[in-house]
Parts: structure tokens; C-alpha cells; sequence
């Protein structure tokens, strides 16, 4: 049985947009009071309970133009300096300025954005 409700948790990964929140949340009662067999499964669960709070249903659901408006916003709200230059990614703490290359460097629109954030995350 504790292997089933793993592969149903596990299931929660691929299913985003379909059902109901409501289903996970019962489902997450069961599994807090599970015996797990073995550290195999302990690890198979404790990697699906980061993947579902990392990637929390209602970011995923939305359609990735609304993401990249979203993700501009954000960026626009910040105080930064940033040059599109050169291949490589970098914050300089001499003058406060992102480094980053060319939006169509990267081979998607995601990977730009995680980037620019990491870079961001660097100033204080």
C-alpha cells in the first residue's frame, strides 16, 4: 500500500491543471502517516515533496507568454543595471552591473529568466 500512494503522490508531478487541489491535500494526510519500507522510498518521497513545493500548481498552470509578462514585471521593479554582452552570465560588485548575453543566446525564454535572477540574487 505505502508504494501505491508513492506512485500516486509521484503522479502529482506530470498533473498540473487537472484535478483538484483538494486531492493532493487529502492524499498528503495519508502519506504523513506512512511507514516507509525503506531509504529508497524515503528518498523517492522526499524528492516528490520538493518537486510539488517547488512548483507550486497554480505557477505552473499558466501559460508561459503570462509567465514571461510576469517575470518582466518583476525584473522592471528592480533597480539594476543590466547589459546584454558577451557569452557569459556575471554580476560585478565594482560597479553593481549584470552582465548577461543576448536574450537569444539562450535556448529558452526560462533559462534567460532563471539566469537574470540568479545574477540579480548576487547584489545586496
Amino acid at each position: 500500500m505505502t508504494l501505491q500512494l508513492l506512485d500516486r503522490l509521484d503522479q502529482w508531478k506530470s498533473r498540473f491543471g487537472s484535478g483538484k487541489s483538494v486531492e493532493l491535500e487529502k492524499l498528503l494526510v495519508v502519506v504523513r502517516k506512512l511507514r516507509l519500507p525503506d531509504a529508497a522510498s524515503l528518498i523517492r518521497l522526499h524528492e516528490t515533496l520538493l518537486f510539488l513545493r517547488a512548483y507550486p500548481r497554480r505557477m505552473l498552470i499558466r501559460p508561459i507568454e503570462q509567465r514571461i509578462e510576469t517575470a518582466e514585471l518583476f525584473f522592471a521593479g528592480i533597480n539594476a543595471r543590466v547589459i546584454h554582452l558577451g557569452n557569459r552570465a556575471f554580476y560585478s560588485p565594482a560597479d553593481d552591473g549584470i552582465t548577461l548575453p543576448p536574450f537569444a543566446a539562450f535556448f529558452t525564454p526560462t533559462d534567460y529568466y532563471s539566469t537574470r535572477a540568479h545574477e540579480t540574487g548576487h547584489r545586496q
